[in-house]
């Protein structure tokens, strides 16, 4: 894998009707997960941890969470923030709608994949990294992808950016 690219983690979206919050308002709730994901197992963990009465409604698609949510049958649908926030938050009424809890269940790193072995590809793959991450382009990306839906750049990911943007 090349240097980080982003992170993310575990999130739950909900109505604004009836929101979540914060990780305290799951108790009781009925929340779409997909099977087999890291977000499943971090919504059983806080269910063990906490000793919370989460329902969980294990679905195939993304696209089922979203219409399970919109149709009322679960509370929130749990997955990765990012991948909640381009799914949902292109409708231009999205803000409206749904609530994200702000803070994440877990903690996502993220990066490029390259062939293993490739030392050079991801060498030169790192180094353009870095060069993006040292000028004032990384923060423009973030905010067109996620800034424009009201995600902030956090802490965590500007400290990501500054610490690898080492030079040549």
């Amino acid at each position: 894998f090349t240097l980080m690219t982003f992170i993310t983690g575990s999130a739950v979206l909900s109505r604004k009707a009836s929101p979540i919050n914060r990780i305290d308002d799951l108790d009781g709730a009925k929340i779409a997960v997909l099977r087999g994901t890291t977000t499943e197992d971090v919504m059983r963990r806080a269910i063990e941890i906490n000793s919370f009465n989460i329902k969980l409604k294990l679905i195939s698609s993304r696209n089922e969470g979203i219409e399970l949510l919109n149709a009322g049958k679960v509370s929130g649908f749990a997955s990765d923030r990012a991948m909640l926030i381009g799914q949902v938050f292109r409708s231009a009424n999205a803000s409206n709608e749904y609530a994200l809890t702000r803070s994440a269940l877990s903690f996502e790193p993220y990066a490029l994949m390259s062939p293993r072995g490739d030392t050079e590809f991801r060498l030169l793959a790192d180094k353009a990294l870095a060069a993006l991450y040292r000028g004032p382009g990384i923060r423009r990306l973030y905010h067109n992808w996620f800034g424009r839906y009201g995600e902030p750049l956090s802490p965590v990911v500007e400290a990501m950016y500054e610490f690898q943007a080492v030079g040549e």
